[in-house]
């Protein structure tokens, strides 16, 4: 299932996430049983939340603190970046083996969803940096960590990852997918000086 929501009240946009999510369950989903032992309204307590590097991508992190404190769920941020490959000189020296540069960059990418995970409230929040193409990453972290929401941040022009990324998900994942998707000339507001990630590919 895939709902799209623009921003207003970020405690508005909780309330349709939730009214999204409710009703009848697949029988393999988390849900609520009612008392009278019949399935209510799916309980999402994983919320896997991918990020590309830009400051325009955190704009959804407030309605994401809403959402998992009000549920109680546990936050996953996630970096995707594509394969680095090794650097050489043009005499042909090996400046940087790809392997070497996977772990730098690893290093740089969890550092910056660290600084990411603390603008959370004090949530718990977990990182994950992977290498490759976006939409299949985080397709299979998503089923690696069981998540029972992938939230994700969707506008024109696109940031570094490809505009079709929200289609590649809504046509392959089998997990409930919350796209934030803000309207045309929506005015940003203020952004933590922190924001963004240069290093992160």
């Amino acid at each position: 299932m895939a709902a799209a929501v623009a921003p207003g009240s970020v405690g508005k946009v909780v309330v349709e996430i939730l009214s999204e999510l409710s009703g009848d369950a697949d029988p393999g989903d988390r849900t609520e049983p009612s008392p009278e032992g019949k399935r209510g309204t799916t309980m999402v307590k994983r919320i896997l939340v991918p990020l590309d590097g830009t400051p325009e991508n955190e704009d959804v992190l407030p309605v994401v603190e809403d959402l998992a404190r009000g549920a109680g769920a546990n936050v996953r941020l996630l970096h995707v970046g594509p394969w680095p490959e090794t650097v050489q000189a043009v005499d042909g020296r090996v400046l940087a083996y790809a392997d070497q540069r996977v772990e730098a960059l690893t290093t740089r990418c969890e550092n910056y969803l660290g600084r990411v995970a603390d603008r959370l409230g004090g949530l718990p929040v977990e990182r994950a940096v992977r290498f490759g193409e976006a939409a299949e990453q985080i397709l299979e972290d998503a089923t690696a960590w069981a998540a029972d929401l992938v939230m994700i941040f969707h506008a024109q022009p696109a940031g570094r990852w490809r505009a079709s990324l929200a289609e590649q998900l809504q046509r392959k994942s089998d997990r409930t997918l919350l796209i934030y998707q803000p309207p045309p000339g929506a005015a940003a507001g203020p952004r933590d000086p922190a924001s963004g990630c240069d290093e992160c590919p």
